[in-house]
């Protein structure tokens, strides 16, 4: 038996042994010394098992199947490096190992307060759940052996070798294992029944500052996995609501339940209906994982079917019936408010518990997008079938849901701006849905310029209405616009106003900043896809093709270079191109065509990005000379997306104020564990006093 396998059940096991020592802590003397001991024999054996199992990826040691089917000699490090967590089993060590490293921070950071409850049940909760991952990687074995040790190895697929697959599922994982954290604390509080919360304000302050860190993570994740896409796949598009993109997107989207439901639920007296709103996003990840590994969804991201994914499956049947019957026993929640109780919000707590309210609606119809077509590929012969929910129905959730949360969540931060004339509110809603109404049927003159040295040129593009293919995205987009410059001016007011605290005022602020970078991301997201212009050129070398319907723009086809029978490829090809206005080179570069052994056909694309549009080229096909086996033409792709730019600065947007929000977060935790850490310490000295009054006086 190979020893990093030995090393990582060993590992394991001590990790068990540690869990059942906190389970009976009561009934065992130096418990907390014992319980140690383990958890350190316990990492120390799991980190040196993941240690080998990246050597091995590094050196190349074909003996292990996974380094045989996931590298090749042709690999420099980096890729090597990326290639471990490229599949199902480096996938699960890398999440576990995430896991594992965070519940030795909390430990240690929480160790002077493990004499509360709430503490002692949290950790519990999350050493089971890091256990149950790390089952995950024994049974999908990283460290199968191969019968014959080959001198080269398969190599990874061509799509991952990517600089984006060095960065993308770290930070998803790292998501994925933040969320187990505000899991495993509303858990433990709803076991408990009792507010355990004001025995330990730190952990309140500290399941927010996570929740935040983690929807920050999976939200950046899901970002660079869409731009990876679109700079990859050829396909001119950042997003499909393939079913794998779309189940990460669950636990984001319920993270963001939490925020806006939170606020509005802590005004009830007794009400645990927060925990619950934790507890969503990490049973949202497994159900995540199993979709994108159990192989019965057809997608660009998805596994082949293995044994691990019914101890996944059954994972996650127990972490959702464990959740459930707790949350029953507690009873003490409540997610809803009556209508009674709803007439007497302020506007805009009824506008945040309508975004939370749609928020819950829109989610749980995507999770029905997904789960109907999981459900029926589980079904046996003759009746499973794979399929995939159209993307209309994702869209048009999005659509009718999506309009409705964004302006709530908008009249929830424009409370300053609002609190003065009620009416504006109104005013609001008529401008934004006229101005909507006009763009669906007639369209709207919106003025578009380039410019060309101090020249602006405004004539050719102010008399033409900008309207989409997508009706529901002219209604959505001018009503997103009067929004927009609605926040920036509640924004303003806020930040000159001398009546709000500083903190507070900051807080506020960065909130609405916020609420901008989704607008300016949706904005950009629905333009881009509703007004690409597709054109499709065949051209010889040194040959030009007009690619817009006014001419103004040409593609040129410049240079090309092939190569035939390489070890690796049947044919590779480059082919230089150029985007030129009115005789002006905008951009140069090359694509790729290449046709490989292994995996066929694989193509590169060329973008060309100004500020306002951009240029997305692809080849489609090669007609090459049978003699001298040059290529004679080739036939290009062009897609011009306008306003692209306009989604990834809104993301950017929305990291920074999010980064901002989480510090704001980590001071309040920050200061609420210096003062549980100061109270505790003041009632162990009072203890020590106490015990030193009992001593008795012998003369």
């Amino acid at each position: 038996m190979d020893l990093a396998f030995v090393l990582l059940v060993l590992g394991i096991s001590f990790l068990l042994i540690d869990f059942l020592i906190n389970f009976f802590r009561a009934r065992i003397t130096n418990y907390q010394l014992y319980s140690n001991i383990a958890l350190t024999y316990g990492s120390l054996f799991i980190f040196i098992s993941y240690i080998i199992f990246i050597y091995n990826m590094l050196i190349q040691n074909y003996s292990y199947s996974y380094v045989y089917r996931f590298s090749s000699n042709d690999m420099d490090m980096l890729l090597r490096l990326t290639a471990t967590w490229s599949s199902r089993e480096g996938s699960y060590f890398l999440w576990a190992i995430m896991t594992l490293v965070l519940l030795l921070i909390i430990r240690l950071i929480f160790n002077k307060f493990e004499s509360k409850k709430v503490y002692q049940r949290f950790f519990l909760i999350m050493s089971l759940n890091t256990i149950a991952l790390f089952l995950l990687v024994i049974v999908s074995d990283p460290f199968k052996l191969e019968a014959i040790t080959s001198s080269n190895g398969l190599g990874l697929n061509p799509i991952l070798t990517s600089f984006w697959n060095l960065i993308h599922p770290p930070i998803l994982f790292l998501g994925y294992s933040l969320f187990l954290i505000p899991f495993s604390i509303s858990l433990a509080r709803l076991s408990l029944k009792s507010n355990y919360f004001k025995d330990a304000p730190e952990l309140i302050n500290f399941n927010r500052f996570m929740m935040a860190t983690a929807w920050l993570a999976i939200g950046l994740g899901i970002a660079i996995g869409g731009y990876w896409a679109y700079i990859t796949l050829g396909w001119g598009g950042f997003w499909a609501w393939d079913p794998v993109e779309t189940a990460s997107l669950v636990p984001w989207l319920f993270a963001t339940i939490f925020f806006h439901g939170s606020p509005v639920l802590r005004k009830t007296k007794i009400n645990f209906g927060k925990e619950i709103l934790s507890i969503l996003p990490y049973i949202s990840v497994i159900f995540a994982a199993f979709v994108t590994r159990s192989g019965l969804l057809f997608s660009v991201h998805a596994f082949e079917f293995s044994f691990a994914n019914y101890v996944l499956f059954g994972y996650l049947v127990t972490i959702i019936i464990t959740a459930v019957i707790i949350i029953i026993k507690n009873g003490s929640f409540k997610l809803f408010f009556s209508i009674e109780e709803t007439k007497k919000l302020n506007f805009p707590d009824l506008s945040l518990y309508i975004s939370y309210l749609i928020f819950l609606i829109g989610t749980f119809a995507i999770i029905f997008g997904l789960f109907m077509p999981l459900v029926i590929a589980a079904l046996p012969e003759p009746f499973s079938i794979k399929l995939i929910v159209n993307q209309q129905y994702f869209n048009l959730i999005i659509g009718i849901f999506g309009l409705i949360l964004i302006e709530a969540s908008i009249f929830s931060s424009l409370n300053f701006f609002l609190s003065k004339k009620f009416n504006q509110i109104y005013l609001i809603a008529i401008i934004g849905f006229t101005l909507g109404g006009l763009n669906t049927f007639f369209g709207l003159p919106v003025v578009l310029f380039t410019l060309k040295g101090a020249n602006l040129d405004l004539i050719s593009a102010i008399f033409n209405p900008i309207r989409t293919t997508s009706n529901l995205a002219n209604f959505i987009i001018p009503i997103l616009i009067v929004s927009l410059f609605l926040l920036i001016i509640s924004a303003l007011r806020y930040l000159k106003s001398p009546d709000v605290q500083k903190a507070l005022k900051m807080r506020k602020i960065t909130q609405i900043v916020l609420h901008i970078g989704i607008v300016v991301a949706l904005i950009g997201a629905l333009y881009s896809t509703n007004l690409t212009e597709v054109n499709s050129v065949t051209l010889g070398m040194d040959q030009s093709s007009s690619i817009t319907s006014n001419g103004r723009i040409e593609l040129k086809f410049v240079d090309s270079h092939i190569e035939r029978e390489l070890p690796r490829f049947k044919e590779k090809a480059n082919l230089t191109i150029q985007i030129i206005e009115n005789g002006n080179i905008l951009g140069t570069g090359t694509v790729n065509y290449d046709t490989y052994r292994m995996y066929g056909l694989v193509t590169s694309v060329l973008i060309i990005s100004l500020p306002f549009v951009d240029y997305y080229i692809s080849t489609i096909e090669l007609n090459i000379n049978d003699n001298d086996g040059s290529i004679e033409t080739a036939r290009f792709q062009v897609q011009i997306l306008p306003l692209v730019n306009l989604l990834w600065l809104g993301i950017v947007i929305i990291s920074i104020a999010t980064i901002i929000l989480i510090v704001i977060s980590f001071k309040l935790f920050k200061n609420s564990y210096k003062n549980s850490v100061k109270k505790k310490y003041l009632e162990l000295e009072m203890e020590k006093k106490n015990q030193i009054r009992k001593v008795p006086f012998v003369s």
